[in-house]
């Protein structure tokens, strides 16, 4: 197998990839579009229409750019100044629909997110909070140590001559009584404690507990800390680029299929070799072709004429009519591919080189002279 013949098979393969690739990111456009419009909507009618009208400027947005390089390519100005005007507005429409779709999707986890993280933080910061009221206690003995040294002190005579403490009027009774104070002044510290000891366990046990949630957005957080941005602002921007990024994608890679597609061929002097043609002029005689078989160039000055690339004439219909005029002329004529190969060598002479277009088996930019075949002459018989 030749490295034409590689060539020849890679070449469609690689073309057909291209339009796949490119209408599957015209379809994820597509979605993004459509369902924020169909989302935004009150009513199911609204919504319909809405996703409907969302749809159709994404396909004309992603088709944008390469119909305006065929306007152009055609010198169609006005169709192309259109087309631009058109896929301004269809682009702006898309974008707006697939940052909607984008920062929608994520509003719920991330609303999610910040109620988990504020409640992790207020609980981490009530914890704290604890913690500091538990260290600033005084230091005390456990409870029902403190408790055993009260039940002795109020079964000492102090406590009795003092009237438990209301009348203490004697050195000896003040003094019994200023311990005895110091007793139930540890012994709330003591009881707070441990109030406070059991509330921290419950606080930590609910830390440990709850979802460990850093950062609302991280992504965002990370790309506003790179960019030294706001959060919001990451996101906004984030949102922005995935959308341009899909249309991007859509756009360029039907771009280039369409131009491939339209502009897929030999290099001149290959395909002159390979059919010996030499593209000097038009009007320059074909080598190796028999005096008797007619020649594609002389039938082209003599049934063809130029057209815009809007109108198309199939391979089939050419070639009918070329044999028909070497049958007219006496003229032997040659196969349908060895037809197509001389005149696709003369579409690359320097006078026609991109005046005449080829897509599949049809030509854009030329026509016959006559829209009809052209017909034998009639054989008249003289009468003897």
């Amino acid at each position: 197998m030749t490295k034409r013949d590689n060539e020849s098979r890679a070449g469609p393969l690689q073309r057909g990839l291209l339009w796949v690739v490119g209408y599957l990111a015209l379809a994820v456009s597509v979605v993004l579009a459509m369902r924020f419009a169909y989302a935004s909507a009150d009513t199911l009618a609204d919504a319909s229409i809405r996703a409907a009208a969302a749809g159709v400027a994404a396909v004309v947005g992603c088709h944008g750019p390469a119909w305006i390089w065929r306007a152009v390519r055609v010198r169609e100005w006005g169709a192309a100044f259109l087309a631009t005007l058109g896929f301004a507005l269809c682009l702006a429409v898309t974008l707006a629909g697939g940052i909607g779709t984008i920062a929608a999707g994520s509003d719920k986890m991330q609303a999610t997110r910040a109620r988990a993280s504020a409640s992790y933080a207020d609980t981490r910061n009530e914890l704290e909070a604890v913690r500091s009221a538990r260290s600033a206690l005084p230091a005390h003995r456990p409870a029902g140590t403190i408790e055993s040294d009260m039940t002795a002190a109020r079964v000492d005579r102090r406590w009795t001559t003092s009237s438990a403490c209301a009348d203490a009027t004697a050195t000896a009774s003040r003094t019994f009584c200023a311990d005895y104070a110091r007793l139930q002044g540890e012994l709330a510290a003591a009881r707070t404690a441990a109030e406070l000891d059991q509330k921290i366990q419950q606080l930590t046990e609910r830390l440990e507990t709850a979802p460990a949630v850093r950062a609302v957005n991280p992504q965002a957080e990370v790309i506003g800390r790179l960019l030294h941005l706001a959060r919001e602002d990451a996101e906004a921007w984030y949102a922005l680029l995935f959308a341009l990024a899909v249309e991007a994608a859509a756009m360029s890679v039907l771009l280039i299929a369409e131009t491939t597609t339209q502009q897929q061929r030999f290099p001149t002097e290959e395909r002159a070799a390979h059919r010996n043609v030499l593209p000097a002029t038009v009007g320059q005689k074909t080598q190796g072709r028999p005096p008797s078989v007619g020649r594609v160039v002389d039938w082209m000055h003599k049934r063809a004429t130029p057209t815009d690339l809007t109108t198309a004439t199939t391979l089939d219909l050419l070639h009918a009519d070329y044999v028909t005029w070497c049958l007219g002329k006496g003229l032997e004529s040659v196969s349908i591919d060895a037809f197509a190969e001389e005149f696709d060598g003369l579409r690359e002479v320097p006078e026609e080189a991109g005046n005449i277009q080829k897509v599949g088996n049809r030509y854009y930019g030329i026509t016959l002279t006559d829209t009809k075949v052209a017909k034998l002459p009639v054989q008249r018989h003289r009468s003897k």
